[in-house]
């Protein structure tokens, strides 16, 4: 994956053009070496200094060479693994579109990341709102219990002063006595028999003047 920035700028036809001219290079200086075996003056040392770096040209592009070849064998197998023709659709291609894919991927993971975070602190103020509404509500609640209680406190010691100053809380209704049910029935029966008392002696003394009343006449 980190080279893949880097691959999609390569192009295989520019390297196999490049690789090329290095070797006609190195054919061409080895051709000069050839031809300079026996130098020319003693001032001539051009073969003694160019046979080393030509000897270590020749394996450098020789490596290069096994790379690039390496490297065809590897794009075949893409090739063939993602079913698609080497020759129409180039590595330069290929390696631009994965590059593609991993940017537009990458930006895609971020805006995840992103937006998860958001969420997450939406999801915590969320819960930080609730929290201060229902100490808001517990709060008043509570608030109004207490001005009840004062507001019942209150009453109680109004009437209490009120009491107070009426003298009401002093004075006290006594309780009536139950009447006796015997003491009630005796009296009954005392002014029964007065009564009766009386009716005897009113008709005796009827009686008593009849008699005198008859006893003139005769």
């Amino acid at each position: 994956m980190p080279h893949i920035d880097r691959a999609a700028r390569v192009s295989m036809e520019n390297l196999q053009k490049a690789l090329k001219k290095m070797d006609n290079d190195i054919k061409a200086l080895e051709t000069d070496l050839n031809n300079s075996r026996v130098p020319q003056s003693p001032e001539d040392l051009f073969h003694e200094t160019m046979s080393n770096f030509a000897k270590e040209a020749r394996e450098q592009c020789d490596l290069l060479h096994s790379m690039f070849r390496k490297m065809e064998a590897l794009y075949s197998e893409l090739a063939e693994y993602y079913v698609f023709d080497p020759h129409k659709y180039t590595l330069e291609e290929f390696f631009s579109d994965i590059k593609t894919f991993k940017d537009a991927f990458a930006t895609a993971h971020q805006e995840n990341v992103v937006a998860r975070e958001t969420e997450e602190r939406a999801r915590r103020a969320r819960e930080a709102r609730a929290t201060a509404e229902r100490e808001r509500r517990d709060r008043q609640h509570r608030y109004k219990q207490f001005v009840d209680m004062e507001q019942a406190q209150d009453g109680v010691m109004d009437s209490l002063m009120e009491a107070l100053q009426s003298g009401s809380a002093f004075s006290r209704e006594r309780p009536r006595k139950k009447a006796n049910p015997r003491v009630a029935g005796a009296e009954r029966r005392a002014q029964l028999n007065r009564s009766r008392s009386r009716s005897g002696l009113t008709g005796l003394l009827t009686t008593r003047e009849l008699t005198n009343e008859l006893l003139s006449n005769a």
